[in-house]
């Protein structure tokens, strides 16, 4: 059976099939969501099989400046859940997003991520630290335009090695 119904912003669709040449069981399919604008989204599906059940699910909201946004997938007994929060204002170019990473797959569990970052005028400042456990690594990055054919762009990595790309 097949079913699919829509409008303007939101959708559903499903799907199941009887193998009738098998006694192995049914295919089975679900996925509904909505995209009322770039910050008002949200998608769910799921899957199964006699082996295999599987599911994905993103929903990304942005209420004034307040950005929250997941990303949930699972496969059987596996699952990777990716979060980003914070303050997202494009009309100021200013952002300070928290991200985490927590999984049940080996080294993709307790990763986080900071970003921050502030344009003024020709000048774009970013921080972003990645952390794993007790491990991080910050880079630091500044871009700079004079105009067209003159710019100046710099990273700096644990304050301690830079790299610095100039175009005059």
């Amino acid at each position: 059976t097949v079913a699919h119904t829509h409008d303007a912003q939101a959708f559903e669709s499903k799907f199941e099939m009887t193998r009738f040449w098998s006694n192995y069981g049914t295919l089975k399919a679900h996925a509904e969501g909505h995209l009322t604008s770039s910050e008002d989204i949200f998608f769910l599906a799921d899957f199964s099989t006699p082996a295999t059940k599987a599911s994905i699910s993103l929903n990304h909201k942005v209420t004034d400046t307040n950005m929250i946004s997941s990303l949930d997938v699972h496969l059987n007994q596996e699952r990777i859940m990716v979060s980003v929060n914070g303050l997202l204002d494009m009309s100021k170019s200013l952002a300070n997003l928290q991200a985490e990473i927590t999984s049940t797959f080996s080294g993709l569990d307790d990763v986080k991520l900071t970003i921050d970052s502030l344009k003024n005028d020709a000048e774009r400042v970013s921080k972003i630290i990645l952390t794993k456990n007790e491990q991080s690594v910050t880079i630091d990055h500044i871009f700079s335009v004079t105009d067209v054919f003159n710019w100046e762009n710099t990273f700096t990595i644990n304050s301690i090695y830079k790299l610095k790309n100039i175009q005059m």
